[in-house]
């Protein structure tokens, strides 16, 4: 039978590790190793381990879903393998550090006991000594931290990291609990500046927001490490940084943590609300009008399909105004009477606008009769179908007949003039001017248009001398294109604090470490997109952790530790134009 474990010869061995080996995750690492019992300690669940991966003292094995500690001395690769005993750490001691609770899975000793897994023994002195791995977790404990084990305060009183490299003991002693601020059941004690580590929501509640809105959570700490939940972020999401934003109508819990633990969180309900959503009907919808009648309508305002009783309504008219009068008689009714003396049957549209938001209306058509008598009217022509698009510098001819009752008079002239989309305001000489007219009362229209948004305006027409016989040529001027500044940016710490340079770089930051940012742009905030230039640096040695780019805000972390220290580019890019960036540079290293 083979001994596994002494195996001397490299194609066997293979062929053993293959067969019989077992995946094991080291230090967050898979490798393949050999596993067997051992004998040597009856007090602790110790194992041998042997592997072609190299391991040492301190090294921590994932096996079987139990966390074992290599505690014999590494020695050179024997017989082109590494061979070790590791032991089980069935302890996990929680230590609370400023307010973040993390747990360091430890095997215990008592003046030459030993505590297993499940025994429980008289401590009678109150004294215990805890093997931890030297790793970044057990660097944490200092001398004064106090835990909980076996429903006992202890006190750190002596951390030992020379006696066997890559295991550090500490020494604890029994401590007076104090029933105010530690947690038995959750075994977290409050060591000295750890008193107050209260984490509230202070918004007011309860909470409501509307669909698709956003709210921005606060508490009493506005701490870089917060994590928030949803309870169903399919009726509302929360983000990192507490924005919540409405998805459809419904209740959830927002959970919010003072860091990535579940010991110090506050809770609030929000609840989801359909936004108003107005709709207006209009009884009749349409009709024929004699000249002189008189028509009454009315309508009803709902919201979300539920009447609004007695929601007031403004009338108006759509098109020429001449053609009728309007005599509201309600907030929701009104009397139509046709005027139309324009020598021609007219259609026009009655607008019911709800005075709550006149974007809100319904239009009802009416086909008005005409009176019949002396009445002048004025058309513009030009060679286009309007609305005529002018390009920028582009002149528009245009020309007018005058009718008298449908027959055309050459002796009349109007007055042009060019008004807004609403007919009454003048359109400004910067935009469009009137540049020639010519003895057949015929005019160019020049488009100077360069304000950066296409704009309607009406080239209007009136008769002199008769200031109601008008008409309209709706005409879009296209503006010349005006490229956007170049916004100046600046990132800096989102914190405000001043970022270090005394590495010739713009910031540092300590491995294990993160850091949050934020860029400032003039004159206008724009977002931006976020990324890491590792100038050659290996793809663990930094990464984004979060980031908004709306908000501008972004936060990274120096990750692995490297044998060299290095600078990195943390480089914004603006969304709008990605040619348009801003980068600052971080010295990531091992350094006080």
């Amino acid at each position: 039978m083979f001994d596994y474990f002494n195996l001397n010869n490299t194609t066997d061995y293979e062929y053993m590790l293959k067969s019989i080996g077992v995946d094991v995750d080291r230090n967050g690492e898979t490798i393949r190793a050999l596993i067997t019992q051992t004998e040597l300690e009856q007090n602790y669940d110790d194992k041998r381990i042997s592997s072609l991966s190299p391991f040492v003292r301190g090294d921590v094995i994932d096996y079987e879903g139990n966390l074992y500690m290599l505690i014999s001395e590494e020695n050179s690769k024997r017989y082109n393998k590494w061979k070790g005993i590791m032991r089980r750490l069935p302890h996990n001691i929680k230590f609370n550090v400023n307010c973040e609770v993390f747990s360091v899975p430890s095997y215990i000793t008592v003046e030459g006991f030993d505590i297993n897994s499940g025994n429980i023994i008289s401590i009678p002195d109150g004294k215990i000594d805890l093997h931890f791995p030297d790793n970044a977790l057990s660097k944490r404990i200092t001398l004064g931290r106090r835990f909980i084990y076996l429903g006992q305060v202890f006190k750190v009183t002596g951390i030992n990291r020379y006696a066997y490299p890559g295991i550090v003991i500490v020494s604890s002693e029994k401590d007076l609990y104090n029933s105010a601020t530690d947690d038995l059941v959750n075994k977290i004690v409050f060591s000295e500046g750890n008193l107050n580590c209260s984490f509230k929501i202070t918004n007011t509640k309860p909470i409501i927001i509307l669909k698709d809105q956003t709210l921005q959570l606060t508490t009493n700490t506005n701490l870089s490490t917060r994590v928030f939940e949803s309870s169903n972020p399919s009726i509302a999401t929360v983000d990192s940084n507490g924005l919540i934003t409405g998805i459809k109508e419904g209740s959830v819990t927002i959970t919010a943590y003072r860091s990535a633990n579940s010991y110090f969180k506050d809770t609030v309900q929000v609840n989801i609300t359909l936004p108003d959503k107005f709709t207006i009907e209009i009884n009749p919808t349409s009709g024929q009008m004699g000249y002189d009648e008189y028509t009454p309508v009315k309508s009803k305002v709902f919201n979300n399909g539920i009447e609004i009783p007695d929601a007031a309504v403004t009338y108006s008219i759509v098109g020429e105004n001449n053609l009728v009068e309007i005599n509201q008689t309600s907030n929701q009714a009104a009397v139509i009477h046709n005027i139309n003396k324009s020598g021609e049957s007219k259609i026009i549209k009655v607008r019911a606008s709800f005075n709550g938001d006149a974007s809100v209306y319904a239009n009802a058509t009416f086909n008005l009769d005409y009176y019949i008598a002396p009445n002048y009217s004025v058309v513009i022509f030009t060679g286009h179908q309007p609305p005529h698009e002018a390009a920028y510098n582009e002149e528009v001819f245009l020309g007018k007949v005058v009718y008298n009752n449908g027959i055309q008079e050459e002796e009349h002239s109007v007055i042009w003039t060019l008004v807004g989309e609403d007919k009454v305001t003048p359109v400004s000489d910067t935009v469009a001017k009137i540049t020639l007219e010519d003895g057949f009362n015929q005019i160019y229209v020049h488009n100077y248009n360069q304000t950066g948004i296409d704009t309607n305006i009406y080239v209007k027409a009136v008769l002199d001398g008769e200031s109601s016989i008008t008409d309209y040529y709706l005409i879009k001027l296209i503006s010349e294109y005006v490229a956007p500044p170049v916004p100046a940016m600046t990132i800096t710490r989102n914190d405000g604090t001043e970022m270090n340079t005394s590495r010739d770089t713009d910031d540092r930051i300590v491995y294990g470490n993160s850091q949050s940012y934020k860029i400032t742009m003039t004159p206008t905030q724009q977002p931006v997109t976020w990324s890491i230039d590792l100038n050659g640096a290996d793809s663990k040695m930094a990464t984004i952790t979060t980031q908004n780019g709306v908000a501008g805000t972004v936060t990274i972390k120096a990750i692995a530790f490297a044998a060299y220290p290095k600078t990195i580019y943390l480089v914004a890019k603006l969304v709008s134009d990605p040619t348009i960036t801003k980068r600052i540079s971080i010295y990531v290293g091992n350094f006080s």
